[in-house]
């Protein structure tokens, strides 16, 4: 098995994962990449050339009451 940062080339084979997955219209899933991809982590495991699962990394800010990070 290998682990490794998704590349813009594996958004075909992570959309199909995707869409196996959870069933999402390829369009919709299109969308996020176009919006996110540049700014997320997407890790990856695969056997071989073919991913087997991933995780998406979005970076998050906590914020208390008072609005202070």
């Amino acid at each position: 098995m290998k682990f490794g940062l998704a590349k813009k080339s594996d958004l075909p084979a992570l959309t199909k994962l995707w869409t196996t997955c959870f069933g999402d219209n390829p369009t919709e899933i299109q969308g996020f990449w176009s919006a996110t991809f540049d700014r997320i982590q997407v890790y990856t495991a695969a056997e071989g050339n073919k991913i087997l699962a991933m995780t998406c990394v979005i970076p998050t800010h906590f914020v208390d009451e008072e609005g202070e990070a």
